[in-house]
């Protein structure tokens, strides 16, 4: 990334270079994500043949989760996408976003309750 080169001088622990690198990372998606502003759609072929029942399930499912990430606000989303994509711990989050442990724990908690709303909303079988 041209960015961290470009910053490499902003580095003052050699030991912390990854929390450094993905914060970068993230605020460059940050930035990204408000220059875009929009959601992009990638349509379904028509006619093709039919799927297994149990894949067309999880494409439905992954739509959902699809759209309830949209739902959230940005810090929600990002709080959400380091916890359960890169699988880190709130504390590591805290540190990479330099936020505060109580915030990370409150945008998470915040996201993942407007997240059942909207999955409930696609699904009524759906229970909180």
């Amino acid at each position: 990334m041209t960015r961290a080169w470009a910053a490499r001088r902003s580095l003052r622990e050699p030991a912390s270079f990854d929390a450094w690198f993905d914060r970068i990372l993230v605020n460059c998606c940050r930035e990204r994500l408000r220059r875009r502003n929009k959601i992009r759609e990638i349509p379904l072929p028509e006619g093709g043949e039919a799927e297994r029942g149990d894949e067309f399930a999880s494409v439905l499912a992954r739509d959902s989760i699809g759209r309830a990430l949209a739902s959230l606000t940005l810090d929600q989303r990002t709080v959400v996408v380091l916890r359960f994509w890169l699988d880190l711990s709130l504390e590591q989050i805290a540190d990479r976003l330099a936020w505060p442990l109580g915030t990370v724990k409150s945008r998470l908690h915040h996201a993942l309750a407007a997240m059942r709303v909207t999955i409930a909303g696609d699904d009524p079988e759906v229970q909180s």
